[in-house]
């Protein structure tokens, strides 16, 4: 909660999405500790860490929406975007499970640092692209349409 009240009051501020770059880098760096860890003390101090990091992203998703979608449109937006996240959860752990049972648990957090890695790089390239939305109903993802900004 501590993250996504901070992130929050940032990007309100700031308004970029390289604050969303930033904060997905360094919760992609806050990853790699866990890989090395031998106490659980370690791994409560390491895990909470990475997730102070990880909960920011909420809000800074949630604020870009709020900006790309017209105010009619919201509802159906935040719908989708739901639906996805808690897509997201579902997958994660069977992802997860998998990564761990097949090569290792260490391997987990290998592989959470380079997606957030890329996350970081999907931020940055939001910032060079103009999104609108391009129906009069938005009822799907689909209806989203990504542009060059000029």
């Amino acid at each position: 909660m501590l993250a996504a009240l901070i992130a929050g009051i940032i990007i309100d501020k700031k308004r970029k999405a390289s604050f969303g770059a930033v904060v997905a880098l360094m919760a992609s760096f806050a990853l790699i500790p866990l890989i090395f860890v031998k106490t659980i003390l370690q791994l409560t101090f390491y895990a909470f860490f990475s997730s102070l990091l990880m909960g920011g992203l909420n809000p800074i998703l949630n604020t870009y929406l709020s900006r790309l979608v017209p105010n009619e449109k919201r509802g159906a937006a935040y719908g989708i975007a739901g639906s996805a996240k808690s897509m997201g959860w579902a997958v994660g752990g069977i992802s997860g499970g998998i990564i761990s049972a097949r090569f290792g648990l260490r391997n987990v957090f290998i592989f959470g640092a380079v997606l957030f890695a890329v996350i970081a790089l999907m931020f940055l390239n939001m910032e060079k692209k103009k999104i609108t939305v391009h129906d009069e109903k938005l009822s799907s993802a689909s209806d989203i349409k990504i542009s060059e900004e000029k």
